[in-house]
């Protein structure tokens, strides 16, 4: 069944004696439509301040007051105030109406001062919405008070982190090198623990060897005493005890609907060092087949698009070694449809000439050219979206709007 569109010209009267003439094309593209989309901001729970260089963990409560329910295509955008993305964390399956929190994670400037950060809602590869909200935030280099080893307090640079960003173990005191600090996860595999640091009088240094993604209780931090050779443990200090939630890096393409000569890009919401590279590969083809083969490929096109269709693909990050031949720690594959088209979109096209009415006076000099309002037809195939594009010239400019018989 055909869909019949109706192109609606304005009018325009100008008293200029030049010629005027215009040529509109306008294209259809057979692409999904979707409808408004919109959002309320409940609750940023973004810190006032916070020490410079940590990474910091907040929450956002939002409502969907939208008529469309959030797929897996929404996220929440977080950018600082030069526009740089840095996170975004997803709002999928929320029905209009609907609430959920959503969990960012930031890394903090190292140097001192006031960062303006701003949240965006977007359907990705389509639109943002709902306007930016504003939060500060002021980085300090604020640290716990002073206290004697055996009073001491051992703390982490950050409480919630991305798993390729570690914090940093510190203490209020300068200890000895028989002293080291100790974080130690909880592990239902083993009773001691899961230990995220490894060298002798760690303090200020990352921790090693973290865990998997996920939340954590209690972590325990303290600190241990070793004797002269570093062999015999002599004393164990006060521990404190904190929840630590890690979170693994968002990887992203730019689109998960394209054709095979418009490849999408892929992305990631943190800085990786040169010895990670982002993959993606497919799932459902019995092959494995990946699609990102260039290192550290921040922002470059995917390789290897397959034959158009619907796949499986999962999108992750991994770490090599030195040597940059052998994985040693990967982050966890994420799930998500792509589909591929044969080539590019269909177009219809229609053009159509503007005609005009000239006015003179009794002596036969122009007075003014008016335009006349046309239609053109467009009968479209298939069930779809329209986009409009118009191409002309004018001494007044162009204008045109659709509108849709019924």
């Amino acid at each position: 069944m055909s869909t019949l569109f109706l192109l609606r010209l304005p009018r325009c009267t100008s008293r200029l004696g030049c010629a005027l003439c215009a040529v509109l094309a306008f294209v259809a593209c057979a692409v999904r439509l979707h409808a408004a989309n919109a959002i309320q901001w409940s609750a940023i729970n973004f810190p006032a301040t916070a020490s410079a260089g940590s990474n910091i963990s907040f929450t956002a409560a939002v409502t969907n007051t939208g008529d469309t329910t959030w797929d897996s295509g929404f996220y929440l955008e977080l950018k600082d105030a030069a526009g740089t993305h840095l996170y975004y964390p997803s709002i999928s399956g929320i029905p209009p109406g609907g609430s959920t929190v959503a969990t960012f994670y930031l890394s903090l400037p190292f140097a001192p001062g006031t960062y303006t950060y701003g949240f965006t809602a977007m359907r990705h590869g389509y639109e943002y919405f709902g306007g930016t909200q504003t939060r500060v935030v002021q980085a300090t280099t604020t640290a716990p008070p002073p206290a004697p080893p055996a009073q001491s307090v051992v703390w982490l640079s950050s409480y919630g982190f991305l798993s390729v960003a570690a914090p940093t173990i510190d203490t209020n005191w300068s200890p000895s090198p028989s002293y080291k600090l100790r974080a130690k996860f909880p592990n239902p595999a083993d009773s001691l623990g899961w230990h995220a640091t490894d060298r002798r009088n760690n303090k200020g240094l990352e921790l090693e060897a973290l865990p998997p993604p996920g939340t954590y209780y209690p972590v325990t931090l303290y600190w241990l005493r070793y004797d002269d050779s570093g062999n015999t443990l002599q004393e164990i200090g006060p521990g404190s005890l904190r929840s630590v939630t890690i979170a693994d890096p968002a990887v992203l393409l730019s689109s998960y609907w394209f054709n095979q000569t418009v490849r999408p890009t892929v992305t990631i919401n943190q800085r990786l060092p040169k010895n990670y590279k982002l993959a993606v590969r497919l799932v459902n083809t019995g092959t494995n087949a990946g699609l990102a083969d260039s290192w550290n490929n921040d922002t470059r096109y995917l390789d290897h698009i397959p034959a158009p269709g619907t796949y499986t693909i999962e999108i992750f990050w991994q770490k090599y070694d030195e040597t940059d031949t052998t994985i040693i720690d990967s982050g966890v594959p994420v799930p998500r449809t792509i589909t591929i088209v044969d080539g590019p979109n269909r177009v219809f096209t229609a053009a159509g000439y503007i005609s005009a009415d000239d006015s003179y006076d009794e002596e036969g000099t122009f007075i003014s050219r008016e335009y006349r309002t046309d239609y053109h037809e467009i009968y479209v195939p298939v069930a779809g979206q329209l986009r409009l594009f118009g191409a002309g010239f004018s001494n007044r400019g162009l204008s045109y709007s659709l509108g849709i018989a019924k």
